[in-house]
């Protein structure tokens, strides 16, 4: 079997992570522009399109994406083609790198692939696809997180305010490691949690203010 490395150079940005993310692979060919919908109905996504090709394969990858970072989900949809030209299987693997707008920080479900590379403000995803001999395989890649402002990681359910909601959350989840209320990302949810949430109490949030 042989083994292919392939990589967008996409703006990213991630959620914590104990580990670190995956390392950079070779670049693909990459374009993005605004979505607009087949009635002309422009939307605030971004599709991307990536692309590489040897002799022996050929990859293309398309997707949308949030245009800019907001507080709440943030999600992508799309999908891989892998084209095997050879007489053997081959694996691939595709890392996609997303960035993050400054100021915000991702959150991922428990048990998420996702990966948060914090110093680029990137989020990456790593994917592995094997293909038989002379065959084209269409993967679909689709995951999701949730955004919240950097000053403000206590805003447990994205809403824009830290209160009572929230302490509610962090309460039900107090002695876990559930990564959305763990706020200092030492791996259990306890006092210092709670600390950080009271410290970002709020009614309403102005960006900028004290």
């Amino acid at each position: 079997m042989i083994t292919l490395f392939l990589s967008t150079v996409v703006a990213a940005q991630t959620a914590p992570s104990l580990e670190p993310c995956s390392p950079r692979l070779l670049p693909m060919t990459t374009t993005r522009f605004p979505y607009v919908e087949s009635d002309g109905t422009e939307t605030n996504a971004i599709e991307v399109n990536s692309q590489a090709n040897t002799e022996t394969r050929a990859l293309m990858v398309t997707y949308l994406r949030p245009a800019v970072a907001a507080v709440g989900e943030f999600s992508v949809s799309g999908t891989a083609q892998i084209q095997n030209l050879s007489n053997g299987v081959r694996e691939v693997q595709y890392r996609m790198s997303t960035r993050i707008d400054d100021g915000f920080v991702p959150i991922f479900e428990q048990g998420s692939d996702l990966c948060w590379d914090a110093a680029k403000q990137r989020i990456v995803s790593d994917y592995v696809f094997v293909v038989p001999a002379n065959d084209t395989v269409t993967k679909d890649i689709n995951w999701g997180c949730t955004i919240r402002r950097a000053d403000q990681i206590a805003d447990i359910n994205a809403d824009g305010i830290v209160n009572a909601q929230d302490q509610g959350l962090l309460l039900a989840d107090f002695g876990s490691d559930q990564n959305r209320s763990d706020l200092n990302y030492d791996g259990v949810v306890d006092g210092k949690d709670l600390g950080i949430l009271f410290g970002q109490w709020s009614d309403t949030y102005e960006p900028g203010a004290d």
